[in-house]
């Protein structure tokens, strides 16, 4: 908890942009979700590569450059899932591109620190199974940070 009190005071940070953007307030529990879905979703492929010996140090890389192209291909569908939901629900155009941009970001690093995690927590001695609780935590406190800094950066120019 004290790890995720984290997120609160990042978006304490920015509380101009969520008072001038309101809007960002209404999908942060959908990006920081996609978030936390794609990457358990990677850490929980891994874990079971493990557990079945299917992983070894020489597939590693080929294993990441897999799980970073699902992440790619899943973050450009859930971003254009999101910039269209942004626009039917009566955003305006800089909304539906803060939202989308944000969501496809947070879903591709999501996928590879989510398949990363168990590799490295093995080759530190740590059981990989925590990998699962630890991606979650991770991806509220970046999904939280992106959100505000993709956000902001998009309103500004746009």
């Amino acid at each position: 908890m004290v790890v995720q009190s984290l997120s609160g005071i990042i978006l304490s940070r920015f509380e101009d942009l969520i008072k001038d953007h309101m809007i960002v307030t209404l999908f942060l529990t959908m990006l920081i979700g996609a978030g936390g879905n794609a990457g358990n979703q990677a850490t929980v492929s891994l874990i079971q590569k493990m557990a079945k010996g299917k992983l070894s140090a020489k597939r590693e890389w080929e294993i990441m450059v897999k799980e970073g192209t699902l992440g790619l291909l899943l973050g450009a569908l859930l971003s254009t899932v999101a910039f269209l939901r942004v626009i039917v629900t009566g955003g305006d155009f800089a909304s539906s591109v803060a939202i989308g941009l944000t969501s496809f970001l947070i879903v591709l690093i999501s996928v590879v620190v989510g398949a990363a995690l168990p590799i490295i927590f093995v080759r530190v001695g740590v059981d990989a199974a925590h990998a699962g609780p630890c991606i979650q935590v991770v991806m509220d406190i970046v999904g939280v940070s992106l959100t505000c800094v993709i956000c902001s950066a998009v309103f500004r120019v746009l």
